[in-house]
């Protein structure tokens, strides 16, 4: 499948003059996505490396907000034209749907929704995925992730580690139902070494400069992970750590009682490669 990959630095001009210059190829596209906020492009996997590579050898993601794929399987990407409010983006995506031909009614809604995601059926007509609405517009939540790519596997961060371990719940189960489906594994460090010689720390979004520790990792069976930094008490063995339990929990796994933890689970899920009480790991096979 040949993709075309023209970002641009989000000008809508330049992703215009793109699309003039190879719209001979997309006149009768077999799917189309619009998206205001690129994480909903990245969640279907359109997303490639950027050209800077951060110093342990990481990249930052660029990802497009209007896909068109044509009926043998090529793809444009642009990222200049979006949708979901009345400026110059979703207007130059308005010319793009009018030069494809699209009806009238069809294409006012790329000033409304936020995802604009439309498939053409077995008859030839085009039909509307899903409701329009984006899980990340103005979700303040979300803006405290750093989305990476390190050995070509989808990476994001979680650069916060206040003490609520609500905020960060709340963000480790949206993650894990959109990004990874199931979880594979999970890694628990209690301590700085540990997570430096299993190459768990990381730049974070707010101090790009600054290399941080994270001591929560939940790998899922797509390979993608999620990067957690909990705030650990310290005072007790890391199955019993509450921040552990709280997260654990919330994701669905029965960690017994906090003093005697069910053997036959223990047994079944967690597989110690270090001491108890600084690293463990948990195991869904």
């Amino acid at each position: 499948m040949e993709k075309l990959i023209k970002l641009e630095g989000g000008s809508t001009r330049k992703s215009r003059t793109t699309w003039d210059d190879y719209k001979i190829d997309f006149l009768d596209p077999s799917y189309i996505l619009i998206t205001r906020n690129r994480e909903d492009a990245i969640e279907r996997g359109y997303f490639q490396p950027s050209e800077y590579e951060y110093s342990d050898g990481t990249n930052s993601l660029d990802a497009p907000t209007f896909i068109v794929k044509n009926q043998w399987g090529q793809e444009l990407w642009l990222d200049g034209c979006n949708c979901g409010y009345g400026g110059e983006g979703p207007r130059g995506s308005e010319r793009i749907l009018k030069d494809i031909g699209l009806p009238s009614q069809i294409i006012n809604q790329v000033f409304y929704r936020h995802i604009f995601e439309l498939e053409r059926n077995e008859e030839g007509t085009y039909e509307f995925i899903g409701d329009g609405r984006s899980q990340y517009t103005d979700t303040d939540i979300l803006s405290t992730s750093h989305i990476i790519i390190k050995d070509g596997d989808l990476i994001i961060q979680h650069d916060a580690n206040y003490p609520d371990i609500e905020e960060t719940i709340e963000f480790t189960k949206f993650y894990v139902s959109r990004y990874l489906g199931s979880i594979k594994e999970c890694l628990i460090f209690s301590n700085y070494e540990d997570v430096k010689s299993e190459g768990y720390t990381g730049f974070t979004k707010r101090k790009p400069l600054n290399r941080a520790p994270y001591k929560f990792i939940l790998i899922g069976e797509n390979d993608r992970e999620i990067w957690l930094n909990p705030l650990f008490e310290g005072k007790t063995e890391l199955v019993d750590e509450p921040k552990v339990r709280a997260i654990m929990e919330a994701l669905g796994y029965d960690l017994g009682s906090p003093l005697h933890p069910k053997i036959e689970w223990i047994k079944k899920n967690i597989l110690s490669i270090k001491p108890i009480n600084t690293t463990i790991r948990f195991d869904n096979e």
